[in-house]
């Protein structure tokens, strides 16, 4: 028998598509799964379905209990969709609000288990090249951390994360920084920014910042500030050190300037980070993870109007799997030295305006010469006609 998809309510919309909350049963056992499915007018090379693909892949190379997993990239009612583990709880935007913040033990142990995940995917072998993936989320944010009603921490969407040993299809538009501003540390305003896990390590400083005191570490400060504080390490650390005035403990504050702080050599590394606050989590007071998880009421997930699957009960099919082949990696590419598609290869203004190859130059200049010969040419010979049969009627006596 078929596996079905139950498709219970829509959690998500937007311009890719839906996210789903489902039953999936298979093989005699039914089990509830998040379902994120593409629009029905997706193209086959669509950025969209590069994207989630591309998520597929990544998710699919790594094993950590703070990563969500997933399941299976199938096709569902003619749409292509990625079915992965449904974690029933909330995302942590929702405990950013100053009336409703989570007890401070709770955030360190949370962002303990964030920097944990960070390093697995640093580290793990690739499939493609058995190297490790040094891969980067890039989208670290509470909006993207999701904690469950038994207490369990999960990092979510790795749809525009980064890693040279695996081949991606998804590009990037020129000049597009992937991160959500307030989030991007300082490098990232460069022309040229260098991506490590410390690009991480940054967003999730300003994450635990805003879960401890209620608001963004940027509240109130405009792009344009926010790339002057970027120039100037000075202005940028007498802003720093003004914010983190509203941190209480001394090594909780102390923690959050490494994490924050202005050169990315200064900063931990997620492995150095999960193990500083999985110890400052163990030296404070208050209720752990699990125990205050246990401890309120979690809402029912909330479903979103207008989903165009939701109710429907669809048929799965093997054959409809979606196969992700191997793609070049940049590693590859550049033993190779041919070009590929790799993961965030941004073109810049002088590779859009790049001039024709040296040895095709003749060629155009010649074609361009002749097209001249060919318009100018005759019109010049009339032109000169009219004026001389003009001066002859002149000077006719």
């Amino acid at each position: 028998m078929a596996a079905t998809f139950e498709m219970i309510q829509c959690l998500g919309r937007g311009g890719f598509g839906e996210v789903y909350l489902a039953n999936h049963s298979a093989g005699g056992l039914t089990k509830r799964v998040a379902v994120k499915v593409l629009q029905a007018r997706r193209k086959k090379g669509s950025q969209a379905l590069q994207r989630i693909r591309d998520e597929a892949r990544m998710l699919g190379a790594l094993d950590h209990p703070a990563i969500i997993s997933v399941h299976e990239l199938t096709r569902l009612a003619g749409r292509v969709a990625l079915v992965a583990e449904f974690v029933d709880g909330v995302d942590l935007s929702r405990c950013c609000n100053s009336e409703r913040l989570l007890p401070p033990r709770v955030v360190v142990e949370a962002m303990a288990e964030v920097a944990a995940a960070l390093h697995c995917a640093w580290v793990t072998p690739s499939p493609d090249t058995g190297k490790p993936l040094r891969l980067v989320h890039r989208d670290v944010k509470p909006e993207n951390i999701r904690l469950s009603k038994h207490g369990e921490v999960k990092l979510l969407d790795f749809g525009i994360a980064r890693t040279s040993q695996l081949g991606r299809e998804a590009l990037t538009a020129t000049g597009h920084m992937p991160f959500t501003p307030g989030y991007a540390p300082p490098e990232m305003f460069n022309e040229k920014p260098p991506i490590g896990d410390y690009t991480d390590v940054y967003a999730l400083g300003a994450t635990a910042y805003r879960l401890l005191v209620g608001e963004r570490f940027f509240e109130g400060v405009k792009i344009r500030r926010q790339v002057n504080l970027a120039a100037e390490r000075d202005a940028y650390e007498t802003y720093l050190r003004g914010r983190l005035d509203k941190i209480r403990g001394n090594a909780l504050r102390q923690l959050l300037w490494g994490c924050l702080a202005h050169r990315k050599e200064d900063r931990p590394s997620a492995k150095e980070l999960a193990k500083k606050l999985t110890s400052l989590s163990d030296a404070m007071e208050g209720p752990t993870c699990s125990r205050w998880a246990r401890s309120v009421p979690f809402p029912e997930p909330s479903s979103v109007e207008g989903g165009s699957l939701t109710g429907r009960v669809i048929e799965g099919d093997d054959g409809q799997t979606v196969r992700i082949r191997r793609l070049v990696t940049r590693e590859d590419q550049i033993k190779a030295k041919s070009p590929a598609t790799v993961l965030m290869q941004i073109p810049s203004a002088r590779d859009l305006t790049e001039p024709p190859p040296t040895g095709r130059r003749w060629w155009v200049v010649a074609g361009m010469v002749l097209v001249m010969l060919l318009v100018v040419g005759p019109l010049l010979v009339a032109l000169g006609a009219t004026m001389i049969g003009a001066g002859w009627y002149a000077y006719t006596p």
